[in-house]
């Protein structure tokens, strides 16, 4: 998923809203709801290799940030999701920043 004219953070928020771990949007919150929870997430994505911690990390950034009782479960398909997009986001990143070097 590319985003033109946004900066990372601003993606993986995006991200996070589209998935919606917090079933914020029948509350009809603001775009940016998820702000804070990205820029967590992009804190810590160097220290994830794969998809699977991706995922992981994702869960964790919303336990903290919230609690467990309050976010979907681990296994819910929105995290797998979101792993997946943020992930395929980072490779791009990672791809762009190589080609200028």
């Amino acid at each position: 998923m590319k985003i033109p004219k946004e900066t990372f953070s601003e993606a993986v928020s995006e991200i996070l809203f589209h998935h919606d771990p917090l079933s914020l949007v029948k509350f009809n919150v603001a775009g940016d709801e998820y702000k804070d929870e990205a820029v967590a997430i992009i804190l810590y994505l160097q220290y994830v290799s794969d998809v699977r911690s991706l995922k992981w990390l994702v869960y964790e950034v919303f336990v903290k940030y919230f609690s467990q009782k309050s976010i979907a479960p681990v296994e819910d398909e929105c995290y797998q999701c979101i792993a997946e997009e943020i992930w395929d986001l980072w490779q791009d990143k990672i791809a762009l920043a190589k080609q200028s070097i």
